[in-house]
């Protein structure tokens, strides 16, 4: 992206804010359990998100199956909040001032646009 090219957020404050909230009451559930826990390995974290993201796959098992009742699009954007609640508290986990020297160093335009992304969201959320 140009100087000249405007930015434009595609994730709503509200989606946001719903992942946060997510991440959030799972980490104080369960504390040093939770993808943040010094003592979770990565093989814990990727179950963890791979148990979020399987129950995704059934909700649109069932879909598929027509086994869900008129409430499953809001079922289904929940799985998806706490898959992404999941993944981006690995990232957190991962961090430190990780994004900031990918998007600096340049790999790849996709990529340091998703993470720019990611830290853009993250310096938000501390000002806000």
């Amino acid at each position: 992206m140009s100087n000249s090219e405007s930015w434009t957020a595609v994730l709503s404050p509200i989606t946001l804010a719903a992942v946060q909230a997510e991440a959030t009451g799972v980490h104080a559930k369960h504390g040093e359990h939770s993808m943040l826990g010094a003592a979770v390995t990565e093989s814990d974290r990727l179950a963890i998100l791979t148990e979020e993201v399987g129950e995704v796959a059934r909700e649109l098992n069932e879909d598929r199956l027509g086994n869900l009742d008129g409430d499953w699009k809001i079922r289904r954007v929940k799985e998806l909040i706490q898959v992404a609640a999941m993944a981006l508290t690995w990232v957190e986990h991962l961090e430190g001032n990780l994004l900031l020297h990918l998007v600096l160093t340049g790999v790849g335009s996709f990529a340091a646009g998703l993470l720019l992304g990611i830290a853009v969201v993250r310096i938000v959320r501390r000002r806000g």
